[in-house]
């Protein structure tokens, strides 16, 4: 004879809240449980698709919505144990059925999550490690960034874009757009020049007066070089301590992965919400 006991509301809504679904699946529902767990994720990336996470009030807004389904899910769940009278477990109502169930969603299904999130959403958050970008992007400071492929396309000069280092490609490098493709850029004590004309250059901050000349370091002093065609000059906005194209060369636009969209977390409260451009 099957086993029969009631459902216990109170862990059929701690269960939805570890796992979407997995409350309605300990009430015996598995049918139910998978369509809210794939449901919660279809709306998750549907939102998603809106372009609402590109505005630090629309994350706040898309988070809400995951919240809201989490706790709806979870309350769906425990009325629905409430309601049921003593049922007949299921082979799959066993503790160590509902941890595999954990384990599988978040050890084999997270990184599907995590590929679709940057292939489909094109969004991706990091964290600024240095201050090379400072007064932009201080140390620490945490901003999404919107995944595009630029290809053939040429960023606006002063974008802020994602790219593998050129010196180890391994890693992701940060900085801003300074010389165009075709573009003459030169660097004179610490002032920029592209084709002859001094740049309106509002992104740069400088933190040394020394200026060193060209034959010691090209730092301040840079160029004139031509920048060629598909391919970017970049430079960090703190000039003095910033390891950029003055250094390693020129960035190729088929390599940029994305632009900086805006500052999501910060040790500074008042940095939340700026936009990166």
């Amino acid at each position: 004879m099957d086993q029969t006991k009631r459902r216990n509301p109170v862990i059929s809504f701690l269960l939805s809240i570890i796992l979407p679904g997995l409350g309605h699946v300990y009430n015996g529902r598995l049918g139910e449980g998978i369509l809210f767990f794939f449901g919660l994720w279809l709306i998750f990336f549907v939102v998603g698709l809106s372009g609402l996470i590109f505005s630090l009030s629309g994350l706040i807004c898309w988070i809400a919505i995951v919240i809201v389904g989490y706790i709806l899910i979870a309350t769906l769940a425990a009325i629905e144990a409430t309601r049921m009278k003593e049922t007949a477990l299921k082979r799959y109502n066993k503790w160590y059925v509902y941890c595999c169930i954990v384990l599988l969603a978040n050890i084999g299904f997270a990184p599907v999550i995590i590929k679709i999130q940057h292939d489909f959403l094109g969004v991706k958050a990091f964290k600024m490690p240095a201050s090379s970008m400072r007064p932009a992007l201080e140390e620490g400071d945490h901003f999404i960034a919107k995944l595009e492929k630029y290809g053939d396309r040429v960023p606006r000069r002063g974008d802020i874009i994602i790219f593998p280092y050129p010196e180890d490609r391994s890693k992701d490098f940060i900085k801003r757009v300074i010389g165009l493709p075709g573009e003459r850029i030169e660097i004179k004590d610490k002032v920029v020049f592209i084709n002859d004309e001094r740049l309106q250059d509002q992104w740069g901050a400088h933190e040394s007066n020394v200026i060193f000349p060209s034959n010691v370091a090209p730092r301040d002093n840079f160029g004139p070089v031509d920048i060629p065609e598909g391919a970017v000059f970049v430079l960090g906005d703190n000039r003095d301590y910033s390891h950029d194209s003055r250094f390693w060369g020129y960035v190729e636009t088929k390599d940029i992965e994305g632009k900086a969209g805006f500052i999501y977390w910060s040790n500074d409260r008042n940095r939340i919400g700026k936009q990166l451009h």
